[in-house]
């Protein structure tokens, strides 16, 4: 059962590590389209 827990974790690390990639890159993707708006007006 502690394998099985261990194994349930580490899969939860995993998905929160990729969710915070996809965070970082959106937020990344969100900063430089505001800075391409600014530069239009």
């Amino acid at each position: 059962m502690v394998k099985e827990l261990e194994k349930r974790e580490e899969h939860l690390e995993q998905i929160q590590q990729d969710q915070q990639r996809i965070l970082d890159l959106l937020s990344a993707r969100s900063i430089e389209q505001e800075a391409k708006l600014r530069q239009i007006k």
